[in-house]
């Protein structure tokens, strides 16, 4: 990511760099993705996001995660208004 490289991009499954932390349970590079903005609702080529895919001990993580993400969103959103 310091290298600039775009952290949304989808390999030739559809999967995200979010995708691959969340089912290998890759904690740490979930929070770090999502702290960067990454988009949780892309979905992979058969239609399941990085929380769909995710491994099991990160569900709930990755919920939280989501609903961090969007109150973020939202309170950036009051700045552009």
């Amino acid at each position: 990511m310091q290298a600039g490289a775009f952290i949304d991009h989808q390999d030739s499954d559809g999967w995200t760099p979010l995708h691959g932390a969340a089912h290998w349970a890759q904690e740490e590079s979930c929070k770090i993705l999502v702290d960067a903005l990454c988009d949780m609702e892309i979905r992979d080529y058969s239609g399941q996001t990085a929380t769909d895919v995710a491994d099991e001990a990160l569900t709930k993580l990755m919920k939280e995660l989501k609903e961090k993400q969007k109150s973020v969103g939202s309170q950036s959103s009051l700045y552009f208004v």
